[in-house]
């Protein structure tokens, strides 16, 4: 079961097990071939092959599956002092709270490289640099100690990108921790020869004037200015000292778990997992993430999404499913082969819904999608029947206007197969009943007209 909270836009399954669903995914799109060639033989060679082609040869397709085998944690480099609210970002970015269970050891105080794990899991690896900026070096020796470490730690470390951590209210010795930020990035570039993006993050926004709305929502007009000028204030120090950063973002990273901050160290993993969200003041957490993923390489931004948005990337992974399908169907439903078609569009409908079953974690076979598709509300063996008239008689219509009956034939398979796509998503990915959706199936498929609906591809 996945629960939705307040602000619409943080979705997160109680997940059964990340790795085996995964690995069921995988599976079953690397073993399509081998589901495809046990197709019955009534389906024609070529159709076959079409289908066949079509899905293992889908480029965006193959590259998310791709991402899923090679996907790994984000690394991110955070500047910024003590009371930044670095762990609270991490938390609100995963959407559950998760501790530094794993603070690794590299030699000096200045500098702490964390992981953040989930179900045992890496999701996020963490180089802090605070001490950096806090510390008072006395000698250049040890400075150059100092930058010798830094330097070898950042390239051990291999960053996607450096996160600037500010409190929107406060931008105290935010120059001498530019600095920082500065001889990081030169130190890096200059052995790397590649620029790190730097990401500007002005944190706690909620605690702006005025401070008693700390609901998004409730934000008022002055306070929403007050960020912004926050933004363009901190914009301004970034040119005057001749830094370019990537993105300047104010968030709020305002999570009360309902129990307090003590307790919170003392649970264990298995107990954070079963912890909610009591109040939620989360702010622009969801455009940092889309930050971040734009300016990140595939494999690590797969992992920031398998962190941050699992919901949406197995939804990702349905909706280019069922697309490749309709279009398959449409296809089909336009070859010469009388009443067989009905039967190869429902084969590759209970596919789609083998593979949107197992994005969820599920294991059915293709019988049991077939029994989906005929389980749905008011459809059953009626709208079976409906799609097989319709789709037979539409031919007809060639005899009369040459091409007039494929399109409607097209539409017909290709919204029905979209339609199927979507009550499956909507079934076993968000764990509701499709009843209401798909007694809305008839008023689809009446509604097309060769003039205003072509097929889908």
């Amino acid at each position: 079961m996945f629960s939705l909270y307040k602000q619409g836009i943080f979705m997160e399954y109680n997940k059964d097990n990340l790795t085996n669903r995964l690995e069921k995914i995988k599976n079953l799109y690397y073993k399509m071939d081998e589901i495809l060639d046990g197709l019955p033989d009534s389906i024609p060679s070529k159709v076959r092959k079409k289908i066949k082609d079509t899905i293992v040869g889908d480029k965006e397709l193959r590259e998310l599956m791709e991402g899923l085998e090679t996907y790994r944690a984000p690394r991110f480099i955070m500047v910024g002092r003590t009371g930044v609210g670095k762990s609270s970002l991490i938390n609100a970015i995963c959407n559950k709270y998760l501790a530094e269970v794993s603070d690794v050891e590299i030699g000096t105080k200045q500098i702490q490289r964390f992981e953040y794990k989930d179900e045992g899991r890496t999701i996020l690896e963490v180089l802090d640099t605070r001490g950096i900026g806090e510390s008072t070096l006395s000698t250049e020796e040890n400075n150059n100690s100092a930058e010798l470490i830094l330097l070898n730690e950042i390239t051990n470390f291999n960053p996607d990108a450096i996160l600037f951590l500010i409190r929107c209210k406060s931008r105290d010795r935010i120059n001498e921790d530019i600095e920082t930020l500065k001889l990081i990035r030169s130190k890096y570039n200059k052995r790397n020869g590649n620029d790190l993006p730097i990401i500007v993050v002005l944190n706690q926004a909620d605690e702006m004037e005025p401070s008693q709305f700390k609901k998004p929502e409730d934000y008022t007009d002055r306070k929403n200015q007050n960020i912004e000028k926050a933004i363009e204030q901190v914009k301004t120090i970034f040119y005057d000292n001749k830094i370019n950063a990537n993105n300047f973002i104010a968030v709020s990273s305002l999570i009360d778990w309902g129990i307090s901050e003590e307790e919170l160290k003392n649970m264990t993993p298995s107990e954070k997992d079963l912890l909610e969200i009591e109040f939620d003041g989360r702010y622009n957490i969801d455009k940092l993430i889309n930050i971040l993923e734009n300016n990140l390489n595939l494999d690590a931004r797969i992992g920031l999404l398998l962190a941050a948005r699992l919901l949406q990337v197995v939804e990702r992974l349905a909706k280019r499913m069922t697309h490749i399908f309709a279009g398959l169907a449409a296809a089909i439903a336009v070859t010469p082969i009388p009443i067989a078609d009905i039967y190869i569009l429902s084969v590759l409908q209970g596919i789609l819904v083998v593979f949107i079953a197992a994005l969820s974690g599920r294991d059915i076979n293709l019988k049991s999608g077939m029994e989906f598709i005929f389980s749905l509300g008011g459809i059953g063996i009626g709208g079976f029947a409906f799609r097989t008239i319709a789709q037979q008689a539409s031919k007809l219509f060639n005899v009369i206007v040459p091409g007039a009956g494929s399109v409607i034939s097209a539409a017909v398979a290709s919204t029905g197969t979209v339609i199927i796509g979507n009550s499956a998503t909507t079934y076993y990915l968000k764990d509701k009943r499709t009843k209401k959706q798909s007694n809305n199936i008839y008023t689809h498929l009446k509604g097309l007209h060769p003039l205003r609906h072509k097929p889908f591809s």
